[in-house]
């Protein structure tokens, strides 16, 4: 086996290890893609829906770069506010690429939610929220992008010629599930939820070396979210994220402020929010983000504090988020 070979084995085996079977994607503004986190996130908001868009780059320096895009819609199908349930659904598209794309991972998802009233009344309401859903999950190798000590000639690389090695496989598409479950406290001043949730629950191949020894492992969240109307114009939003998958955990946590910078925010939204989060052992991230009427835009960055601060090359993170909401005629903005 040619040197050159090997050394595409050793990067694409180490990449799939690390992204694929140590972790799956996901963001440091995780609560801007809720459909990542839990599926009993589906449809819970007070708009009729919405959408966010969410873009991740991770810059490892020497060129190494890897890019986690994503955009969702969920809400609310039948919506039951005389028996205060509601039954909601949403779907996804994530994509996770590495090596200038060479290496490109499509993540599909439908799900689904049902949520009911325990207990309360018109200020106060208990609930719990059930949430299922499927993913359809591909990844593609760019093979042909990769090259070989045999394609090398007089004139260069000539990716024309055969690379002489044909025991690598595409990895096979696959199919898994998602539940979650979730508990939430709702007021006219205050908003908590507790959950939930599993993915991956089924192990499937994804060697590249046709092995079957490479497997996907399951994933668990936990999530607990805070919001408090501090006064008419400010609410304070608690956040933490607890996953778990392959014996690696990621744990964030943190909260940000948004002012209203509109007394009327009932109907009309413009407001900034300010905040700052914290990835155990990893990173410090601050986040902010401004939003007018039914658009916010949010940005945050990711400032090693982990032992990667030392390398030669500093690996750098950025993520971008962008959330359309379909407002109702009287909303509460703890919901989002």
């Amino acid at each position: 086996m040619k040197k050159t070979i090997k050394k595409i084995v050793v990067c694409i085996t180490i990449l799939i290890a690390n992204k694929v079977v140590g972790q799956d994607p996901n963001f440091s503004q995780f609560f801007v893609a809720p459909l990542t986190v839990n599926p009993a996130y589906t449809g819970f908001s007070d708009y009729q829906w919405r959408s966010h868009a969410n873009f991740r780059n991770q810059n490892l320096g020497l060129g190494t770069t890897y890019d986690t895009k994503s955009i969702s819609i969920d809400g609310r199908i039948v919506d039951n506010e005389l028996k205060q349930s509601y039954f909601a659904m949403g779907g996804q598209l994530l994509v996770d690429e590495a090596m200038a794309g060479i290496y490109k991972t499509n993540f599909v998802s439908l799900q689904a939610s049902y949520h009911i009233t325990l207990g309360g009344n018109d200020e106060k309401k208990h609930g719990l929220t059930i949430g299922l859903g499927g993913i359809y999950n591909k990844t593609n190798i760019d093979y042909a992008s990769l090259t070989s000590s045999l394609q090398l000639s007089q004139g260069g690389f000539n990716r024309q010629l055969p690379v002489g090695e044909t025991f690598l496989q595409d990895i096979p598409d696959k199919l898994s599930a998602t539940a979650g479950i979730m508990y939430s406290y709702i007021s006219e001043q205050q908003v908590l939820d507790v959950g939930f949730a599993g993915y991956r629950f089924n192990n499937n191949n994804i060697s590249v070396l046709a092995n079957g020894k490479q497997l996907t492992t399951p994933r668990y969240d936990v999530h607990v979210d805070y919001a408090n109307f501090l006064n008419f114009n400010l609410i304070l939003f608690l956040k933490s994220y607890f996953q778990t998958q392959n014996g690696i955990n990621n744990v964030i946590g943190g909260g940000h402020f948004e002012y209203f910078l509109t007394g009327n925010y009932a109907h009309l939204q413009r407001s900034v929010d300010l905040g700052l989060y914290y990835r155990y052992n990893d990173a410090i991230i601050p986040y902010i983000g401004i939003a007018n009427n039914q658009i916010k835009l949010a940005f945050s960055y990711d400032i090693q504090v982990s032992k990667m601060k030392a390398a030669a090359v500093l690996p750098t993170s950025y993520e971008i988020s962008l959330t359309y909401r379909r407002l109702k005629n009287k909303w509460n903005p703890l919901l989002q």
